[in-house]
C-alpha cells in the first residue's frame, strides 16, 4: 500500500468520525416532517406563534409532497433537500457512511480533475486536507457543510454532483477525442438538469465553467453534441432553482426580520463584503498559492489546454462569492461551494510546479495533520456525549410541560483559536441542543419538540 492510499483511508476516518460525532441540529428537525407551505412552513417565522404540529416524513411519496409544497413556499433546492429529508426519514447512521463515500468520490473527482494520479497524490491528499479542515477553520465550514446533515446534502453533495457533471468535458477535451452518442447526450442532458439545480452559487459557477470548456472545445474541433445538451439542461435546472416562487417567500422573511440587512443598501453590501466576501477570498487566494506561485514563475504566455482549464477553475472559484454578494443572505460558511474549484486549479498546478518534498518535512506535515486532529476527535467526542445525555434527559420528560436544557459542554478557549467553527457547538448551531432558544415557539424549539415527542423546549442558562 503506497503512501497516498494511506493518507487517503487515514483521511476517511477522520472525515467518518466526525460524522459520527455531529448530532442532528437546527434545520434537522424542520425536515424530518413533511413541510406545510399551507401554514407557514416548518421553520416557524414570529414570535409568539402557537403550536403547530407536522407529520413526519415516513414514505419517499412524503418527500416529493414535502418538495413540491417546499419549492413553492421557501426555497428552490428541491435535490439538496430531497436527499436530507431521505436520510433524516431513514436514520442519521445511514447518512454517515453515505456522507463519508461522498466526500471520498469528492477527492477522487478533484483528482480527476486537475488530472493527478492516486498513487502520487500524496501532496494533493495533504492540500485537500489541509484547506478543508484547517484554513476553513475560520468559518463554521467543517460542521455547517460537510458533517452536518442539512448542510452537507446542501453543499458537499451538491458540490461532488457539479465535479462530477464537469468531469466529462474535461476528459473530452484533455484526451482529444470525440465520443459522441444519442445515449451520452441524453445522460449528459438529465445530468445537467441535477447539476443546475444543485445550488444557487455553485451552479452559477458550474454554468460558468461549463460554457467556457464548451468554447474551448469548439475551438479545438473538439465539439460534442452532448456537451450541448448538457450546458442547455444546466442552465434550465439553475433558472428553476434560482426563480422558485419559495425563494421570494424566504427573502420577504429575511426582510421583514432585519430591513436594512435585506434591502441591498450600501450597509447590506458593506457588511456582507467584510464579513463574508472578503474571509472567502482571503481563503480561497490560500487555497490557491500552488496556482499563483506556477503562473508567478511561469507567466501567462501561450498557455496550453492544461493551463486554460487551470484558470477556469480558478475564476469559476472566483464567481462564488460574486454572486453570493447579491443574495439576501451570505454567510461565510459557503465557502465549500467556491473550494472544489479553487483546489482543482490549486492542486493541477502543483502537478506542473515539479517541486519535491523532502521526505523529512512531508513527515513532519504528516505529524503535525495526527496532532491536529486528534485532541479536536477528542473535544468534540466529549460534546457529542454531553448533547446525547441531554436528548435523554428530553426523552425522560415527556410528560411535563416544559424540559428545561443547559448549555453543551463548552469547549477550553484556547481550543476556539486553534479550531475555530468546527465543533457542534459553534455559535452558528447555538450553545444549546438542535439550537433552541428561551422562546418556546421559536422553530427550533418547536421541531425538536415534536421530533422528540414533548411538550416543549426552552434553553435555560
Amino acid at each position: 500500500m503506497n503512501k497516498a492510499t494511506i493518507y487517503f483511508c487515514l483521511f476517511i476516518g477522520y472525515f467518518f468520525l466526525r460524522n459520527i460525532f455531529m448530532p442532528l441540529s437546527n434545520d434537522d428537525f424542520g425536515y424530518s416532517f413533511i413541510w406545510d407551505g399551507e401554514n407557514g412552513g416548518n421553520f416557524l417565522t414570529k414570535s409568539g406563534e402557537e403550536f403547530q404540529h407536522r407529520d413526519r416524513v415516513e414514505s419517499l411519496s412524503d418527500i416529493f409532497k414535502s418538495q413540491y409544497s417546499h419549492y413553492f413556499t421557501w426555497g428552490g433546492r428541491i435535490v439538496a433537500h430531497f436527499f436530507a429529508q431521505f436520510f433524516l426519514w431513514i436514520g442519521k447512521s445511514y447518512f454517515e457512511i453515505a456522507n463519508t463515500i461522498i466526500f471520498a468520490i469528492f477527492i477522487i473527482l478533484i483528482l480527476k480533475l486537475s488530472n493527478t494520479e492516486f498513487k502520487k497524490s500524496e501532496f494533493a491528499i495533504g492540500w485537500i486536507f489541509f484547506t478543508l479542515f484547517c484554513v476553513s477553520s475560520i468559518t463554521p465550514l467543517n460542521i455547517a457543510c460537510m458533517t452536518w446533515l442539512t448542510g452537507s446534502c446542501n453543499y458537499l453533495w451538491m458540490a461532488t454532483l457539479q465535479l462530477a457533471f464537469l468531469l466529462p468535458y474535461v476528459i473530452a477535451i484533455r484526451s482529444g477525442k470525440i465520443v459522441d452518442s444519442k445515449l451520452k447526450i441524453f445522460f449528459m442532458a438529465v445530468f445537467g438538469i441535477f447539476a443546475g439545480w444543485s445550488n444557487e452559487a455553485g451552479s452559477l459557477a458550474t454554468i460558468f465553467l461549463v460554457s467556457t470548456l464548451t468554447l474551448l472545445a469548439i475551438r479545438e474541433k473538439l465539439f460534442q453534441k452532448w456537451m450541448a445538451a448538457g450546458l442547455s439542461t444546466a442552465m434550465i435546472g439553475s433558472f428553476f432553482c434560482i426563480t422558485s416562487p419559495g425563494n421570494f417567500v424566504q427573502t420577504e422573511w429575511y426582510h421583514s426580520i432585519d430591513p436594512v440587512m435585506f434591502n441591498f443598501t450600501p450597509e447590506h453590501f458593506k457588511g456582507v463584503f467584510l464579513n463574508a466576501f472578503l474571509p472567502i477570498i482571503g481563503m480561497d487566494l490560500v487555497v490557491l498559492l500552488p496556482m499563483i506561485i506556477y503562473f508567478f514563475k511561469r507567466g501567462l504566455i501561450e498557455l496550453d489546454i492544461s493551463e486554460k482549464i487551470m484558470l477556469a477553475f480558478a475564476a469559476a472559484g472566483f464567481i462564488v462569492p460574486l454572486a453570493m454578494m447579491f443574495s439576501p443572505k451570505f454567510d461565510s460558511y459557503i465557502a465549500i461551494v467556491s473550494f472544489p474549484f479553487m483546489l482543482v486549479a490549486s492542486i493541477a498546478a502543483y502537478g506542473k510546479l515539479k517541486f519535491y518534498i523532502p521526505k523529512k518535512f512531508g513527515a513532519a506535515i504528516f505529524l503535525a495533520a495526527v496532532i491536529y486532529a486528534i485532541p479536536l476527535l477528542g473535544i468534540q467526542a466529549l460534546i457529542y456525549r454531553d448533547w446525547q445525555n441531554q436528548i435523554e434527559n428530553v426523552l425522560a420528560h415527556k410528560n411535563d410541560e416544559i424540559v428545561y436544557v443547559p448549555k453543551v459542554l463548552e469547549m477550553p478557549k484556547i481550543f476556539t483559536y486553534i479550531y475555530g467553527g468546527t465543533f457542534p457547538n459553534h455559535k452558528y448551531f447555538h450553545p444549546y441542543i438542535g439550537g433552541v432558544t428561551a422562546d418556546k415557539n421559536f422553530f427550533n424549539n418547536v421541531m425538536m419538540a415534536q421530533y422528540y415527542g414533548v411538550k416543549s423546549i426552552i434553553a435555560k442558562e
